[in-house]
């Protein structure tokens, strides 16, 4: 079962390692954790006798403090502050002075944290129609204890750092942790089931969204050479070039996969479906600017070299397959967007860019 798409980057950075989330919807960087390594954090601690545990960290009561009330829900400073540096983040790129080169992006930034910080408060307000079953306060904060010690020691293997150095490099305090924890484990399932019941008026199922829907998705098949085939970059750039001119010249795709792709799955599926944000960006980008049958001339990218058919969509194999998903997470996105925001008499205080970007 899918779930509707998380709020950007959290779950997926916070979760994958502990196998509660398996896909990814940006190919964006996370900020890079700036602690020092877990031997360091780990020798300092037993210098100093403390325990790097996050659970013993006591944390700043700032974080707690509400900046945005979105239809009744509250968002935390805390809770703004990190989404605030992930959007900054994929803004910035490696271009650490992004935003004194381009202070034009800051109102851009501001916008779009606030939709993100809309998700959250959509997750809880639409929960309430959802019926999700939200444990008491006091069950919560030990089900989230337990979750921290359970999954605390991992860091160091997967992430080089302690969980409160890896929190701490990506600006994210721990109440505002378990909010995202919350949504997850509680909320999320819960609003897809309500979503997907038969008849919900949110869910616009009909043939005009399916078409509006299909301009968002494109479907190809590639062959990709390059790394894998032990060649240089030139004669890489030759073998596909060759293999564009066969399937101009009516060679057979499959064929043609099933000889000199890497990515040929012999028992698997070859053709691919997918959205914006999905596939490297120059996969995407020269898929999204091909019509149906053309041949491109062969893309780079980190893998190799592309050579890519755009096929026609199975309309109704799309239907049955992707299209209530599609639906259902454009009903939920819609329903976060109308949602009213009224700024706290805390946030013009807390929530310029100066402070957040320091702190």
């Amino acid at each position: 079962m899918k779930r509707i798409l998380t709020v950007l980057l959290a779950v997926a950075m916070l979760f994958s390692f502990a196998a509660c989330i398996n896909e990814s919807t940006t190919d964006e960087p996370s900020p890079a954790p700036s602690s020092p390594s877990a031997s360091e954090g780990s020798a300092a601690s037993k210098e100093s006798g403390k325990t790097d545990s996050v659970l013993d960290q006591p944390e700043d009561a700032v974080y707690g403090k509400t900046v945005l009330t979105v239809d009744g829900y509250e968002i935390s400073y805390g809770i703004y502050r990190y989404y605030y540096h992930l959007v900054a983040a994929s803004m910035m790129g490696s271009n650490k002075n992004y935003f004194t080169e381009h202070p034009e992006e800051l109102e851009k930034l501001r916008e779009e944290t606030l939709e993100q910080c809309k998700v959250v408060a959509a997750y809880f307000n639409m929960g309430k129609d959802a019926e999700a079953k939200l444990p008491t306060d006091e069950a919560l904060d030990t089900e989230f204890k337990e979750y921290i010690a359970e999954y605390e020691p991992m860091y160091p293997l997967y992430y080089g750092v302690t969980m409160a150095e890896y929190l701490k490099g990506n600006h994210l305090s721990l109440s505002a942790y378990k909010v995202i924890f919350t949504l997850n484990n509680y909320l999320s399932e819960a609003i897809y089931n309500y979503l997907g019941k038969e008849g919900n008026e949110l869910v616009d199922l009909s043939d005009a969204a399916l078409e509006e829907a299909l301009k968002d998705y494109r479907c190809v098949k590639h062959i990709l050479v390059g790394h894998e085939d032990g060649l240089e970059d030139a004669e890489a750039l030759a073998l596909a070039t060759d293999l564009a001119k066969q399937l101009r010249e009516g060679g057979d795709i499959d064929a043609l996969m099933k000889e000199y792709s890497n990515d040929y799955q012999e028992n698997g599926q070859n053709a691919y479906t997918f959205t914006y944000g999905e596939m490297v960006k120059e996969f995407e980008e020269a898929a999204f600017n091909m019509e149906v049958g053309e041949v491109t001339d062969p893309v780079k990218s980190t893998y190799g070299y592309h050579v890519i058919v755009r096929l026609e969509i199975d309309k109704e194999a799309f239907k049955k397959a992707e299209f209530p998903d599609i639906a259902i997470n454009k009903a939920f996105f819609d329903f976060a967007k109308a949602q009213n925001v009224t700024e706290t008499a805390d946030f013009a205080q807390l929530c310029t860019h100066e402070k957040l970007m320091a702190d």
